[in-house]
């Protein structure tokens, strides 16, 4: 709660500088402030994106294979179901971080271009970087979709899959490597 606060706190202070920076120094400066402003929300997004995977990282546990008794999926469905359904627990666990740092990215890239220089802070972040893991993700959804939905509606009743959790301990928890 503390840490949010101290965010939000310094998230109105860089904002409230860069603006006031902007305006100071007239319209000839717009590039290079427009630049550090993308710039400053790019870092923002990325420090608030992690510590939200920190802190989901943190309550991840393993499901026993109790928990999935009396459903009977091969060992692809199994792999595939919790893979999806661990990946959206993640998504709500990280409640639009990452969307918020991937348009941050994006638009800092593109402000980048625009004025001519070099998005240093992102260039690690490209598109096929950032959304390889969303291409990643659509295809096991498609396959996830291929089980019967009598058998998805079961899994996502289980209410220790609505929270992140291991993926790979829960495998062996089920004894598929």
């Amino acid at each position: 709660m503390v840490a949010k606060f101290i965010n939000s706190i310094l998230l109105v202070f860089i904002m409230s500088a860069s603006i006031g920076a902007c305006v100071a120094k007239g319209p000839g400066s717009l590039g290079a402030d427009a630049h550090a402003l993308t710039l400053n929300k790019f870092e923002i997004a990325k420090m608030q994106l992690e510590e939200k995977i920190e802190k989901c990282r943190k309550g991840k546990v393993t499901i026993p294979k109790e928990v999935f008794e009396g459903l009977n999926l091969t060992d692809k469905e199994w792999k595939v179901a919790l893979f999806v359904l661990g990946d959206k627990a993640e998504d709500a666990c990280e409640a639009g971080k990452r969307g918020a740092f991937v348009v941050a990215a994006s638009v800092y890239r593109a402000t980048s271009r625009h004025y001519h220089r070099e998005p240093v802070a992102a260039i690690s972040y490209s598109e096929d970087k950032l959304f390889g893991h969303y291409w990643k993700k659509m295809e096991s959804e498609v396959d996830y979709l291929k089980i019967p939905k009598e058998k998805r509606n079961r899994l996502e009743l289980i209410p220790q899959i609505q929270k992140p959790f291991h993926l790979f301990e829960t495998l062996t928890e089920l004894g598929i490597n």
